[in-house]
């Protein structure tokens, strides 16, 4: 006779839903996110928008600001480049060495304008056909 196995369900039902009331914290905060979390914010989403949140009378507004403020501005990317082929290959190396971002918009990877080229060559490169040996 055989045994059966129990799974328990698990259904995640998205981020946590936040109160009306509480405000979201603006910026890219992943890395302040832990300091946030020490000062009584939580991530979820409210209206449509995820993010971290903290509630409209904590005692920890200023020191929140100040986090925020310690962020570096966000890079404009509209001046960003696009890269042409097949990146599936090197999507760590564009990400780690040339900072690369995704554009769900464009389906392809976002480089800076003085990346743009060496981050096209080594796509080049991978996508250059194979040479047979004679």
């Amino acid at each position: 006779m055989g045994h059966s196995v129990g799974y328990a369900r698990f259904s995640y039902g998205g981020p946590r839903k936040i109160e009306a009331s509480w405000v979201m914290v603006p910026g890219n905060t992943y890395p302040i996110k832990d300091k946030l979390k020490e000062l009584g914010c939580k991530f979820g989403e409210k209206e449509g928008r995820k993010g971290w949140y903290h509630a409209p009378d904590t005692p920890h507004a200023d020191e929140i600001q100040e986090q925020v403020a310690s962020l570096p501005p966000a890079p404009d990317y509209s001046k960003w480049v696009l890269i042409r082929g097949k990146t599936f290959a090197v999507k760590e190396a564009l990400k780690s060495g040339y900072g690369a971002r995704w554009s769900q918009d464009h389906k392809t990877w976002l480089v800076a304008p003085d990346q743009a080229e060496a981050a096209q060559a080594l796509v080049d490169a991978v996508n250059a056909p194979k040479e047979e040996a004679a």
